[in-house]
């Protein structure tokens, strides 16, 4: 048995107009996750066809903006390796691969 279980995840977003819309949007295509927008107004990413309830992620709306540096990062392996449908989505590439990470880095 797992030592930690998740129950939903929330992504705070900064709450301005379609904010939420394009986190949302980003995300459902890095994790192949359909996102829909509920009839409260709020987002979330629905678990894949199969997957556990545990997938759902949700945008939260918050107030302020991230200043500082995230604690969490999310580590991705995209079917066929490409980045090019996270930088349509509004992604940007911050980093490329480096001899030491073997890892692209996009926000």
């Amino acid at each position: 048995m797992p030592d930690v279980r998740f129950k939903d995840i929330c992504f705070d977003v900064t709450n301005s107009p379609g904010n939420e819309g394009r986190v949302a949007a980003f995300w459902g295509i890095a994790l192949g996750q359909p996102h829909e927008r509920r009839d409260d107004g709020e987002f979330v990413l629905e678990p894949p066809e199969g997957a556990p309830e545990s997938r759902r992620i949700w945008m939260c709306a918050v107030p302020e903006a991230c200043e500082t540096k995230s604690r969490v990062h999310i580590d991705i392996r995209l079917p066929d390796g490409g980045l090019a449908p996270l930088v349509a989505a509004g992604g940007r590439v911050v980093r490329e691969p480096t001899d030491e990470d073997h890892w692209h880095v996009v926000e």
